[in-house]
């Protein structure tokens, strides 16, 4: 029999229903605000606080929206002073993005939380068991960009 038509395990079934538990509770994730921020824009700020700065494209693919919305995701956090935004000296026609010391500070509060909340979740979790969730996760990433 081949693996695709292989018919569908206790285990595999168990491991379907708990990945479509996990979606749905990060779709309700991401329909929360975070300290009056959506999910996509703390997605887009960690990126911008790992690397120092961001060109407005840039920081569009990391928020994982188009340009026009991250201008206007941009003029929001510019206007609650979280980020800034100037023309590069490089190339005028691109805009550089930076995070400011109470973005950075946000991001760091964010990130304390998240990994509270990871530790607290994975709590008594052994390392193989880790491991092999780890490898489960990556082996549904690379079927699903198959598909």
């Amino acid at each position: 029999m081949t693996p695709t038509s292989a018919p569908t395990t206790d285990r595999t079934l168990a491991t379907r229903t708990a990945y479509v538990e996990l979606l749905a509770a990060d779709r309700r994730l991401r329909g929360r605000e975070h300290m009056d921020l959506s999910f996509t824009q703390v997605r887009a700020l960690v990126q911008l606080a790992d690397r120092g700065e961001l060109t407005a494209g840039e920081f569009a693919k990391a928020a994982e929206v188009t340009p026009a919305s991250a201008t206007g995701m941009l003029d929001q956090l510019q206007k609650a002073g979280i980020v800034t935004r100037q023309r590069s000296a490089s190339d005028r026609r691109c805009v550089v993005v930076t995070i400011t010391d109470e973005g950075q500070a946000l991001v760091d509060r964010k990130r304390q939380r998240w990994n509270q909340v990871w530790n607290e979740a994975l709590e008594g979790v052994d390392d193989d068991a880790l491991a092999a969730a780890a490898e489960v996760m990556r082996r549904l990433a690379d079927a699903f960009s198959r598909l």
